[in-house]
């Protein structure tokens, strides 16, 4: 008898946790169980909650499944619940929900621990679709020329900035579609490639990112449909910019290319959903092929020679500029230091170069200076050359031999010469002079001796007699 009266108490005291129903709802009151991101969540429910016992409660968003009153929203929400014990009308419970699946809990006793007689409905939130759309860029290339230049690598050339946004969530861009026109023969092309335009200026970049590409292995016809996969993520609010780039061939016939973007699609993160872009077809400019061939261009690196250097002050010297071919008409600069120098002098190349002359008085570093590719600087490889010019003023050794020998030179040396001259010449008129007064003394000396025997002779005869 005690065990069943036992049993029937505790029959009634779970009986007395049975609650009435609770439910999520949206602004006008209509009861659902499903929500996108950007909805708000409000809570209904039927009378007689919690008993008609507790009329001050705890309501709780956790996890589905969760064994562990922790709320999604960092902190629980104490309601009052209304005479009929009912949650009041228009009670919000979430705004900006995230996605996913969740259960709301009425905690009648407050304490932070569900009990599986509490009121309790469970929901979904799942992300809403975003939207993204298409634009031409602002530094869009347009409508523009080109010609293939062998000094600079301009086989990659941007036809078309293109700009994309995203809203509402990040957009994984999966492919882009394009069509060409105008192409002649379809071998004007051979690789299209998207890069990130990073600096938004409308020109490729060396570090800018490539996120897709397509290699043309065969002739392309016209209206031909290109499909480039893509591997970038757009983030959620968000606008960059893209450059459609085209990898042109050398030998590209003249003529005129253009293309259309289609579509861009990509897939939502959240949602999960297909996004196809709108403000598609976008169109490219014009680009404008010149018929210029490869062997027209202006090539070689520029070299500078300098005659005689080193060179005494205000001589002439000779300045022959070569190393170049197919340069006619080009013209060329010599000018101090480097090319941002004053010029010296200048002139007019032939096919291999040309020369001029200039006169310095004092050592210098020289630069001639071409536009080979006639781009408005001179800044490209082969565009210039430098020699350090050495000028020796007046009375000034000009070399190690110099230095040796500190004899006079020039007009200093000649008068010396002729001086030794002058002095050699004296020299042999005094020895001369010497020995014509010996030889004279020599006959006087003969003639006075010859004098002197005949009267000697004269008194020996008489002493005979």
């Amino acid at each position: 008898m005690r065990k069943s009266v036992i049993l029937i108490g505790c029959i009634i005291l779970m009986v007395s946790f049975v609650q009435a129903v609770i439910q999520t709802a949206d602004i006008s009151g209509d009861e659902k169980n499903t929500f996108t991101d950007s909805d708000e969540i409000y809570l209904t429910s039927s009378l007689s909650l919690c008993n008609r016992v507790y009329n001050l409660v705890d309501i709780y968003v956790v996890e589905s499944g969760s064994e562990t009153l922790d709320d999604v929203r960092g902190d629980s929400q104490e309601i009052t619940l209304t005479d009929r014990f009912a949650v009041p009308d228009e009670t919000l419970i979430w705004s900006n929900p995230e996605p996913g699946d969740y259960d709301v809990i009425i905690d009648c006793q407050k304490d932070g621990v569900y009990s599986s007689l509490e009121p309790l409905a469970s929901f979904s939130v799942v992300a809403e679709k975003g939207e993204g759309g298409a634009f031409v860029g602002e530094n869009d290339p347009g409508s523009h020329s080109w010609d293939y230049d062998s000094e600079e690598d301009n086989l990659m050339n941007v036809m078309l900035q293109l700009g994309l946004f995203s809203e509402g969530e990040n957009i994984s861009l999966e492919n882009m579609t394009l069509s060409f026109q105008g192409l002649l023969d379809g071998n004007e092309i051979s690789r299209i490639e998207i890069f990130v335009d990073s600096n938004n200026d409308g020109e490729l970049d060396d570090d800018e990112e490539s996120i897709g590409f397509f290699n043309v292995e065969s002739p392309l016809s016209e209206n031909a449909t290109v499909r480039i996969t893509l591997d970038y993520v757009l983030e959620a609010d968000e606008e960059e910019n893209f450059l459609v780039v085209v990898r042109m061939e050398e030998d590209a016939e003249e003529g005129e290319i253009s293309l259309d973007v289609k579509s861009v699609t990509g897939t939502g993160e959240d949602s999960n959903e297909v996004i196809v872009f709108s403000g598609f077809p976008i169109e490219s400019g014009v680009k404008t092929i010149s018929s210029e061939s490869p062997e027209e261009s202006c090539e070689g690196d520029l070299n500078l020679e300098m005659s005689p250097n080193p060179a005494t002050q205000d001589s002439i010297i000779t300045v022959v500029v070569s190393g170049i071919e197919n340069c006619q008409n080009k013209r060329v600069s010599l000018r101090e230091e480097d090319c941002d120098g004053d010029e010296v002098a200048f002139c007019i190349s032939g096919s291999t170069g040309c020369h001029m002359s200039i006169t310095s008085d004092e050592s210098q570093t020289y630069s001639a200076c071409i536009d080979k590719n006639s781009d408005g600087d001179t800044d490209d490889s082969g565009e210039s050359s430098s020699v350090g010019l050495i000028v020796n003023k007046n009375g000034e050794a000009s070399g190690e031999e110099d230095e040796e020998d500190t004899g006079p030179t020039g007009a200093a040396s000649g008068l010396e010469s002729f001086t030794e001259s002058l002095t050699g010449a004296a020299g042999g008129f005094l020895i001369l002079l010497e020995l014509t007064l010996l030889l004279i003394l020599f006959v006087l000396v003969m003639i006075l001796f010859k004098l002197k025997t005949p009267g000697e002779t004269d008194s020996d005869k008489k002493e005979e007699k």
